[in-house]
């Protein structure tokens, strides 16, 4: 398996929908600080047919007997949409039905 870099997406999205590449680049990396920013304040956001990201903190372990003295933290989880499983199960990805 190999590693796709933001780059690859942009070359092949360029050729593919005839756009300038730095035409390309820039709505990428407009669409990606969007995206960020709306995580960042706390917000899920959902790319239809895509997956869905949001902000999440850890559940307390409820059989510890003494308080959880732990900074809270924070993760950006992703779901990906049912369609998207669909297509990679229809390209023969192999994707637990549980995911």
């Amino acid at each position: 398996m190999k590693t796709v870099a933001l780059s690859d997406i942009v070359k092949k999205t360029s050729k593919d929908a005839e756009i300038a590449r730095l035409d390309v680049k820039i709505i990428l990396d407009e669409f990606l600080y969007e995206v960020l920013k709306e995580i960042g304040r706390g917000n899920k956001v959902d790319l239809r047919g895509f997956g869905r990201f949001e902000v999440r903190e850890p559940t307390l372990d409820s059989t510890r007997t003494e308080p959880y003295k732990r900074k809270p933290t924070r993760y950006v989880d992703f779901k990906l949409a049912a369609t998207a499983k669909k297509r990679l199960r229809d390209a023969g990805w192999i994707i637990p039905r549980d995911a």
